[in-house]
């Protein structure tokens, strides 16, 4: 009996370390637990929420831009479009119109009493766009062909006591026997002082249709240094294509032209595009008739063409391949990017003298008025205010913008009666006196303004510098 209660408390020993380790290991598995738990709510939960938003606002975005292609497809495929309470009349005749464009429905069934509201149908063109290929404007092109068989290349070489110098340039064929015309900046060195004549060891070397290996040896026939014009002659042994003269009085601001010129390492020539953007105009003395309008000098373009040493003496040309301007090329001279040409006006002009006149470096005065022919007579009140006498003049007819006379303060309808105390009765006086006077130099001028008010003339003494002729 003793040793079966024994044997029970062992019993009772082991079952309750057997209880204790349950205990235990049964903390141990719910430490588990709890902590997987942990893991999904923190971790696994935030990371579904986060993928499922992302996966929501993509869809948002894709039928968002679904719905406007929707619209504008509908909005540009549809032919017409009901709305409510809106009047408009077709737009296309070629669209069927509806019976009543504004009005009841005429449907001839209605399963509603009240279907009477009112209804516009608008009409909406359908839009065709054409698909027009690139063409290459051959305007210019046509332009250039025209004008390089004139485009004369020259080689000016010169020798002094540094050495043996060449530079290039271009001329223009002005006849089928060999006339041409440069910039005189071209040839001015070459020249002996004040003349036509070729210093010793200079040369003028002409290639005419691009042949480089037939050189021509060009003589100076004259020179305008005013104008900057100068004259050559070759004797061709083919007759040459000329130039075709264009009306440089008809360009405006904005239209395309072409500097075309020789050389600069390029065997056929060379041609740029740009547009005239500047016309530089004055007026030089003249004298009018009664019934002629006045009209501007034109003396020098701007033009956005680019240029270059080969340039001077080249040509400025318009889209018909008529030369309107002899472009001049000069460091000093350019200004912004703006590269200059002389009026053909003026260069035809001024070489037709040249036949006349070889050299010229004259430079005219100018004051920049316009005067009519008749002598002009007025009556003016005495010294004493006693009689009206007789006074005779010329009248102002046109002062040209910035000119001396501009900024003198004369104004049009003026009588000049003298100069200083020389009277001035006729238009040919007055030009014979002012040219006594040089550029630069003031003339004083007694001229009587006509007052509306005392219905009287005012007598006045306007001083003007004078400028030379551009």
């Amino acid at each position: 009996m003793v040793k079966s209660k024994k044997i029970s408390e062992s019993d009772k020993n082991k079952e309750a370390s057997s209880e204790e380790m349950t205990k235990n290991n049964g903390y141990y598995v719910e430490t588990i637990k709890t902590q997987k738990k942990s893991f999904v709510s923190r971790i696994l939960v935030p990371v579904f929420i986060c993928l499922l938003c992302l996966a929501l606002s993509v869809c948002a975005c894709a039928l968002t831009v679904f719905y406007v292609k929707r619209l504008n497809q509908l909005d540009t495929e549809l032919p017409f479009i009901n709305i409510l309470t809106q009047t408009s009349s077709p737009t296309s005749s070629n669209t069927p119109m509806p019976s009543n464009t504004q009005g009841t429905n005429n449907n001839s069934y209605s399963g509603n009493d009240d279907n009477n509201e009112s209804v516009t149908t608008i009409y909406k063109n359908k839009v065709k766009i054409e698909v027009i290929p690139f063409e290459v404007n051959s305007t210019i092109s046509d332009a250039v062909l025209n004008i390089m068989p004139s485009i004369a290349y020259l080689r000016c070489r010169f020798t002094d006591e540094q050495g043996t110098f060449m530079t290039e340039a271009t001329a223009l064929i002005i006849s089928d026997d060999g006339f041409m015309i440069t910039a005189d900046t071209v040839i001015d060195h070459l020249c002996y002082e004040r003349s036509n004549e070729l210093k010793e060891n200079s040369y003028i070397e002409v290639c005419v249709n691009y042949d480089y290996s037939n050189l021509y040896f060009a003589k100076v026939i004259g020179r305008d240094k005013v104008n900057n014009v100068a004259l050559l002659k070759i004797e061709p042994d083919n007759p040459l294509q000329f130039i075709e003269y264009g009306d440089s009085d008809e360009l405006i601001l904005g239209e395309t032209v072409i500097a075309a010129a020789s050389g600069n390492n390029s065997n056929k020539g060379q041609v740029t595009a740009g547009i005239i953007n500047g016309l530089m105009y004055t007026y030089n003395d003249k004298i009018l008739s009664s019934s002629e309008l006045p009209k501007d000098d034109l003396y020098m373009i701007n033009t956005s063409a680019f240029m270059s040493n080969s340039n001077n003496g080249g040509a400025l040309v318009n889209i018909y391949g008529q030369v309107v301007a002899l472009t001049v090329y000069s460091q000093n001279d350019l200004q912004e990017g703006f590269y200059k040409a002389i009026p053909i006006n003026k260069i035809k002009e001024a070489a037709e003298n040249l036949e006349i006149k070889s050299y010229n470096e004259e430079i005219l005065p100018n004051l920049g008025i316009g005067i009519y022919s008749d002598t002009a007579n007025i009556k003016i009140t005495s010294d004493d205010q006693q009689q009206l006498v007789d006074v005779q003049g010329i009248k102002v007819a046109y002062i040209g913008y910035g000119t001396p006379a501009f900024y003198s303060g004369l104004k049009v309808n003026d009588i000049i009666v003298s100069i200083y105390d020389k009277p001035v009765n006729s238009a040919e006086i007055f030009f014979e006196l002012k040219n006594t006077y040089l550029t630069g130099e003031n003339l004083v001028f007694v001229v009587y303004r006509h007052n509306e008010l005392t219905n009287d003339y005012t007598a006045l003494n306007i001083i003007i510098t004078q400028d030379k002729v551009r």
